[in-house]
């Protein structure tokens, strides 16, 4: 439980790369994002004005998290764990995506809106695996009938 709440609030969960006459890129979490941006490094702690986007990308990672507690508990399904791991990364995609598209949409300047190159990094659901193939969950015991 301990790791995959770790892991969920402070691992890394979306990179993000403008190739423009300079490499920079972004890199954001639950809890903090850094950036490389005009050859400096900026690394920031969540801010209230970042809340509503970090919950809007991020909000189903703590979920994962809660999801592999229940599965270790008996309470769910390897398959129901397996969903939400997948749901909790995908969330990050399509967030983004809309996003970009609704920016390129209502932008007056189309031609001059940089389009990033972004994706999630599913270091949470991989190690949600990597914790599932090497510990199985206990064996529940159920009371004769």
């Amino acid at each position: 439980m301990f790791i995959m709440t770790f892991l969920a609030l402070l691992g890394p969960a979306l990179f993000t790369v403008y190739l423009d006459r300079e490499f920079n890129w972004h890199l954001m979490a639950m809890t903090w994002e850094a950036s490389y941006w005009d050859h400096a490094i900026h690394i920031v702690v969540v801010q209230p004005n970042m809340l509503t986007i970090v919950l809007l990308l991020f909000s189903l990672r703590p979920v994962f998290a809660y999801q592999m507690v229940r599965y270790y508990n008996g309470r769910t399904t390897k398959m129901n764990t397996l969903l939400v791991g997948v749901a909790s990364e995908l969330q990050v995609l399509v967030v983004t995506n809309l996003m970009t598209i609704v920016q390129w949409v209502l932008s007056p300047y189309r031609d001059e809106i940089l389009v990033p190159l972004f994706g999630p990094i599913p270091v949470l659901f991989l190690i949600g695996l990597v914790i599932m193939k090497l510990r199985p969950p206990p064996e529940i015991t159920t009371p004769w009938q």
